[in-house]
């Protein structure tokens, strides 16, 4: 696969509702908002090609796992709910820096509920659980629990800037996570996020 993120293009052309049921459950669903979403997303036809408005925000994106990298543009904002999309219908949706969704990548992140890891943040401190749904290779739900350590990392406070690591332990798989961010404002400026089993990690740089 080329490194320069040549995806099949199958984000769904009703990602704008499936992104209000993410905004109105807060990310944390239920079962039923989770079907609803998953099924708009495995019934539809590929998005339209994107329309990015000239001085838009933009960033890289690397799948260490599947070895590819490309750009992405912000196409929507609502709140502190981004959406994200590169030119072949590829996209993430975060929520003040946390990956929430992403569509088109197959193995995708359907729904995580990150409003306990957003506060820890804030706090630069904490413990909590992060409830992740993703989609299998048969587009079926799965879903996990984990149980979450956000702590400085040491020896990595660098001017303004401080590195968060996120230790997850759920009952089939653990990971890591990392933060860089602002020591001011607490803006992240660079993170390497696990959203699934299929994909992995993301790592996310603005530009």
């Amino acid at each position: 696969m080329s490194p320069r993120m040549r995806f099949t293009s199958i984000l769904a052309r009703s990602w704008p509702t499936a992104l209000t049921c993410l905004m109105l459950a807060g990310c944390g669903a239920s079962n039923a908002v989770v079907s609803k979403v998953t099924g708009l997303i495995s019934q539809t036809p590929p998005a339209p090609p994107i329309v990015v408005s000239e001085g838009a925000p933009t960033m890289k994106v690397r799948l260490p796992m599947r070895g590819v990298s490309g750009g992405m543009a912000r196409i929507a904002l609502r709140g502190d709910v981004s959406e994200w999309r590169s030119s072949d219908g590829i996209s993430l949706t975060l929520k003040d820096g946390q990956i929430i969704a992403t569509r088109g990548f197959g193995a995708d992140l359907a729904i995580a509920d990150v409003r306990a890891a957003m506060a820890a943040m804030r706090q630069g401190a904490g413990d909590y659980n992060r409830t992740m749904h993703w989609l299998d290779g048969e587009s079926h739900d799965q879903v996990e629990v984990f149980a979450c350590t956000l702590r400085a990392a040491q020896d990595q406070t660098v001017a303004n800037l401080r590195v968060l690591s996120e230790s997850c332990t759920g009952a089939q798989r653990s990971f890591t996570n990392t933060y860089t961010v602002l020591a001011t404002t607490g803006a992240v400026i660079h993170s390497d996020q696990w959203v699934s089993p299929g994909l992995g990690h993301i790592e996310i740089d603005p530009r």
